[in-house]
């Protein structure tokens, strides 16, 4: 079993017996905003794309489920950020997957700066669906690298479902478009962080506060060209958001920040 505190010691390479995945980026202008601070939606973005790359590499990515008409979804995410990253740097990031829950498949991550200061821990929630029936079901094999690390957390820290309640102290109308949408047609992971962020009109809120832990469900796949309302609800430092399909008044994503 890898000892943790030495694997945030020292880099752990890919290799066939650690099943650890590390990756580096190189943050561009557009991962930051006014502020050169790195976009919170930037720092999920490194973590699904080494995610996905580490999945293909294990055996069990995109390309492998496709082939038997199933796929990965992401449901539940929590990140706590414990320093403000900012452009220009260079972000590591080191993920695995640590087993199955449920039908909840996790994979954890840490995130550190150039300087090897911790910047981020990450738990994620992925489901696999039938592609058709868009129902959930458990995977035919599962092999050993889903579990090899399976007591090795970035976080051990349940995921909760959220619920709002009272009344939004702000609300926004969209329609999901061409720039929104992945390649199966929905509004990409990416742009959920990026709406609940769009709710705060005064810069000023964003010049003083940084999120220090983000928790989101995804409820319900949100297609293209579906008008959404965009909710944002406050108790003291924390706000919790709700993106609702206009057509049918159902929630299809909450999100928790708290400052």
């Amino acid at each position: 079993m890898l000892n943790f505190d030495a694997f945030k010691a020292r880099p752990y390479p890919m290799n066939q017996n650690s099943f650890i995945h590390q990756s580096s980026y190189e943050i561009s202008t557009r991962d930051a905003d006014f502020q050169h601070d790195v976009r919170v939606s930037s720092i999920i973005n490194f973590f699904i794309q080494a995610a996905w790359k580490h999945a293909e590499e294990l055996g069990f990515g995109y390309s492998h489920l496709s082939e038997n008409g199933v796929g990965w979804i992401l449901s539940r995410l929590k990140i706590k950020i414990e320093k403000v990253p900012s452009w220009p740097g260079i972000l590591s990031l080191r993920t695995w997957p640590k087993g199955l829950n449920r039908l909840f498949y996790i994979r954890d991550a840490e995130v550190f700066d150039d300087g090897g200061d911790s910047i981020a821990s990450v738990v994620s929630y992925w489901i696999v669906i039938d592609m058709k029936s868009k129902r959930p079901k458990l995977l035919n094999y599962e092999p050993e690298s889903m579990f090899y690390n399976k007591n090795l957390h970035a976080l051990d820290e349940e995921i909760p479902s959220l619920k709002a309640e009272g009344r939004p102290v702000n609300s926004s109308s969209n329609r999901v478009g061409y720039n929104d949408i992945d390649m199966n047609w929905h509004l990409t992971t990416i742009r959920y962080f990026e709406l609940m962020f769009d709710t705060y009109d005064d810069l000023s809120f964003i010049q003083n506060h940084y999120p220090k832990d983000i928790t989101v469900n995804f409820i319900k796949e949100i297609a293209f060209g579906t008008e959404i309302s965009v909710n944002r609800f406050e108790n003291g430092n924390i706000h919790l958001f709700e993106i609702v399909n206009q057509a049918n008044n159902i929630v299809c994503f909450r999100g928790e920040v708290k400052y």
